[in-house]
């Protein structure tokens, strides 16, 4: 979700320290360090006995276990060692979590940006299913030929903005933000409209937060892929 770069401009002949975040180390740094409270209730578990002790805290009920690899595309990938296919599942129990997570922890998940080796998954992040009605597509990015950030948006989400690019080339619509002024509120207004979000106050508030977050953690990219709607209105990262 995260990709960051400190510092953003950095002097010739600098060392440049580049970060990419996990999904769940950018969930926690967006709920906890920078308050943005559009965040499910997820837990990071590193081994089969944690995946199901998580997933009861959960409720018991359905969870979505998520293979935690840098590479997009995961839910299409497939685990290199035993051909077990998506590194995104839904489970009705934990005992039924603990069995898809077996066949992911420390397998190498194979996406169409890791390569034919694919990166190993050292972990997977289980969160609370939630009733999800549109996906859409939000990404926060440093144009270098404008000098600053452009908010990229979509209600095309779920997948890659590529695809988004190609299927729908009118769907994908760009704001640059003035980074002495940052995010106006009208700036938004605009981007809530774009994706379909009819002005609600609690989703500018979270573009709000995912633009504070790329602002205070250092981002040159800042993506959440989907956006989701829920049933009630809400949104979640």
């Amino acid at each position: 979700m995260l990709s960051s770069l400190r510092p953003v401009f950095a002097p010739p002949g600098v060392f440049v320290r580049h970060l990419h975040f996990h999904e769940y180390q950018s969930m926690n740094l967006l709920h906890h360090q920078f308050h943005v409270d559009a965040v499910p209730k997820c837990f990071y578990a590193r081994n089969s006995n944690e995946v199901e002790d998580y997933a009861r805290r959960l409720g018991g009920g359905d969870v979505v276990v998520k293979a935690q690899v840098l590479g997009g595309g995961r839910g299409r990938g497939h685990f290199k060692e035993n051909g077990f296919q998506g590194g995104v599942h839904i489970a009705s129990s934990p005992s039924e979590a603990r069995i898809v997570a077996e066949q992911m922890l420390n397998k190498s998940l194979v996406t169409r940006q890791t390569g034919l080796s694919g990166r190993t998954c050292k972990g997977v992040l289980l969160c609370e299913k939630l009733p999800i009605v549109a996906e859409k597509y939000f990404a926060i990015m440093l144009d270098r030929g404008l000098g600053g950030p452009v908010m990229v948006m979509s209600k095309h989400g779920g997948m890659s903005i590529e695809e988004v690019a190609i299927e729908h080339p009118d769907a994908v619509t760009k704001i640059p933000i003035d980074v002495t002024t940052g995010l106006t509120t009208r700036q938004a207004e605009e981007a809530v409209e774009h994706l379909g979000f009819n002005g609600d106050p609690s989703a500018m508030a979270t573009l709000k937060g995912l633009y504070r977050t790329f602002v205070g953690a250092d981002c040159t990219m800042l993506e959440v892929n989907p956006l989701a709607e829920l049933e009630d209105g809400r949104i979640m990262v």
